[in-house]
């Protein structure tokens, strides 16, 4: 019988890539590399593309009414 054992915090990657931002990330935070770089967890969307999406949502549904409006 053969046991495999899978490690939450080491990189699966045996290829090491640093670019200047993941330098940045870990010279700023460690704990912030290792959740960005080597977790690979996904980061909360920013303000701008929610706002974004609030914007487009609401004149759709206001060209929507007009549309309605119109059609009457």
């Amino acid at each position: 019988m053969t046991t495999t054992v899978v490690s939450l915090t080491e990189p699966s990657v045996t290829k090491l890539h640093l670019s200047f931002s993941a330098i940045n990330d870990a010279a700023r935070c460690g704990k912030m590399y290792q959740l960005k770089r080597v977790l690979a967890l996904p980061e909360a969307p920013g303000y701008a593309p929610l706002a974004g999406r609030a914007v487009h949502s609401a004149t759709e549904a206001y060209d929507r009414m007009l549309y309605a409006e119109q059609g009457r």
